[in-house]
């Protein structure tokens, strides 16, 4: 008699749930350029935070660092995992993505998916390894985020960075 109980319990806690194959870690590849010139840019810094769905302190959180090669290529992999969603109003659940790229005498290229780089020391983040590498960004730094379309940031699947102003 146990047995169905359970087995009901589980269907009502279930209910809305559903597997599935969610894309946890995007993957990154890309060719860095000079925003002036259009060169590649070789030996760029590469910072990629991925923090899976509902993980607000991103105490789960996958880091990953990189540098171009000699023709400024990039390229992380993606990982995907299964687990249960409950669809919500706006479509399917994402991952939290933060990617810094940057390179002494360049503007550091962030994309943050809510905007803020510094927002998960002020939601409570313990992983002190991953607050030391947000730390790594330099503070001359352009934050882009959903709203700027990041399809558009990746023009002929580049990203441009752009020189820093010259001190006077």
């Amino acid at each position: 008699m146990k047995r169905p109980v359970l087995v009901v319990l589980l269907l009502v806690a279930l209910a809305g749930c559903f597997p599935y194959h969610a894309r946890v870690v995007m993957p990154l590849r890309t060719q860095v350029v000079d925003a002036g010139t259009g060169l590649p840019i070789s030996g760029a810094k590469v910072l990629r935070v991925m923090c899976d769905i509902h993980d607000f302190t991103c105490s789960n959180a996958t880091v990953d660092r990189g540098e171009t090669d000699q023709q400024g290529r990039i390229d992380l992999p993606g990982k995907r995992k299964w687990q249960l969603v409950i669809p919500l109003p706006g479509g399917l659940p994402t991952p939290n993505h933060q990617i810094a790229i940057w390179k002494p005498g360049y503007v550091a290229f962030v994309f943050s998916q809510y905007g803020d780089v510094d927002l998960l020391s002020r939601r409570g983040c313990e992983r002190q390894d991953l607050l030391a590498a947000l730390h790594e960004i330099p503070a001359e730094r352009r934050v882009y985020t959903p709203k700027d379309q990041p399809e558009q940031l990746l023009l002929d699947g580049r990203i441009a960075l752009e020189r820093e102003a010259a001190e006077h």
